[in-house]
């Protein structure tokens, strides 16, 4: 079969990576955007001991996929708000983690397109 405009070779480089290579990048930026979200989600933590802040961590990225969590018993109140034992009133949520995600899905397209870019700088096109 003829090769048509180099499209035999591009298809072998394009498979090549995602075989190989695409994983580790992809991994690779997740755990970027995993810091990210780990740095934004401590920023907006409220501080009253310092202990919340300080439980966040950020897992390997792995497969496709990182997480950012808290072994806090109380982050989830924190997070969405919860209703006062003492006189039954509402405290609002903070909503830490659940701000610093949305920030960064707003970012995301520009995010896709760097890791985009750089993955077609790798198949020398």
């Amino acid at each position: 079969m003829a090769e048509t405009f180099g499209f035999d070779r591009l298809q072998k480089k394009v498979l090549a990576i995602a075989e190989k290579e695409a994983p580790e990048k992809i991994d690779k930026k997740l755990d970027r955007l995993g810091y990210k979200l780990l740095a934004d989600t401590k920023q907006g933590t409220p501080v009253k001991s310092g202990n919340l802040k300080r439980k966040w961590t950020k897992s390997d990225a792995a497969n496709g996929q990182v997480e950012v969590s808290n072994p806090e018993e109380y982050v989830q109140a924190i997070e969405k708000g919860f209703k006062h034992v003492n006189g039954g009133y509402k405290v609002p949520g903070v909503h830490m983690l659940e701000s610093a995600l949305e920030r960064i899905r707003n970012n995301m397209a520009s995010e896709m397109e760097e890791f985009f870019y750089y993955l077609m700088k790798d198949l020398k096109l």
